[in-house]
């Protein structure tokens, strides 16, 4: 391609090739090829994305030239090289070396013992004071299980075929739109995953227990401990949110609380910046971009593990949240009836 056009290849970042990794949804009409375990390469001359439909009508010829000489030359190159052994791995570049997978994979384990070790070290504390730890679980799955609801709606509306043929729609997202009966279908799994919360929000109580924290962190460090064991790469967009609201929910007792959306911003940045930066590669507006990622999720071209996972990541965020809010109401109101009863406070 750079030959052909005499123009340098452009090349992803680390931090793009990260993303990329983290978050794998084959987009492309060679997704549903690699899905099928075919290996396959497509040269476009329309991005990421296949071209809109009303874009056919303004067809390059010299671009469609540079195109098919670009793959008459690979296909060429490739038949006289012979086939490789096995595709390649997993692997990012940077400063011009490969670093395999397994090097990802060791940082990732290396930055997730310390939190491991914290919530384990806290969990025992708290066992022995006679503390519950089920509630901060509890107060997660009140959270969590409408956002699994949501994904597995989807998925099975997905199977059932009402968001068109498997791979159709990652490939090309303008081939399966939007319209009333998908839209209805929405409009029910959300009805679905929002009864499910209004099922299960008694659940919440367990934000005002001095345990809850305890439990949080256990679930964040089950959930990193999973999520390295299926995608490494996906580990690492949520480290900072791992040990970020790790040690807040490990520290609630210290510092009493606080209102907690400083918190869930900071944890929140990383995987919010990498869904611009798949937004800004593939060259799709914000709600583009929320179609095309329901039709992944949907269809299956979304890893269903680090769905599920990044799922429960967001549920114990926003379970922190509560936590530390009723923490910090708590706190307000023991200070207000130590300045009415001064000394009832003193006793």
């Amino acid at each position: 391609m750079r030959e052909e056009t005499a123009e340098p290849a452009a090349a992803s970042s680390f931090a793009g090739q990260v993303a990329r990794l983290a978050f794998p949804i084959g987009v492309g009409l060679q997704s549903s090829l690699l899905e099928a375990g075919i290996d396959a390469v497509r040269i476009s001359g329309s991005g990421e994305l296949a071209p809109a439909h009303n874009r056919l009508e303004r067809i390059d010829p010299d671009s469609v030239g540079i195109l098919t000489r670009t793959a008459l030359r690979t296909l060429t190159a490739l038949d006289q090289g012979g086939r490789l052994a096995a595709a390649p791995g997993r692997y990012v570049t940077v400063l011009g070396l490969v670093l395999p997978g397994w090097v990802v994979s060791l940082c990732a384990a290396t930055l997730l013992l310390p939190v491991a070790f914290a919530t384990a070290d806290a969990a025992a504390r708290a066992r022995r004071q006679g503390q519950r730890l089920r509630v901060g679980v509890a107060l997660v799955t009140s959270f969590a299980l409408p956002l699994l609801v949501l994904v597995g709606g989807l998925r099975v509306a997905g199977m059932a075929g009402w968001f068109g043929p498997s791979g159709l729609g990652v490939s090309d997202p303008f081939a399966v739109g939007p319209n009333g009966g998908r839209v209805a279908l929405l409009a029910a799994i959300a009805v679905l995953a929002l009864g499910c919360w209004f099922a299960v929000r008694a659940l919440g109580r367990a934000a005002r227990s001095p345990a809850a924290g305890a439990g949080i962190a256990i679930v964040l460090a089950v959930a990193g401990a999973v999520l390295w064991l299926a995608n490494p790469y996906a580990l690492v967009v949520w480290l900072p949110a791992l040990h970020v609201w790790g040690l807040r929910a490990l520290l609630v007792p210290a510092t009493g609380g606080g209102r907690g959306a400083g918190t869930l911003a900071v944890g929140l940045a990383l995987p919010a910046a990498v869904c611009v930066h798949l937004l800004l590669r593939t060259g799709t507006s914000p709600v583009e971009g929320a179609w095309h990622a329901l039709i992944a999720v949907a269809q299956g071209a979304a890893d269903e593990v680090v769905v599920a996972t990044s799922a429960l990541f967001v549920a114990a965020g926003i379970a922190l949240v509560q936590h530390l809010r009723a923490n910090a109401e708590r706190a307000e109101a023991r200070r207000a009836e130590a300045r009415a009863h001064p000394g009832r406070a003193l006793r």
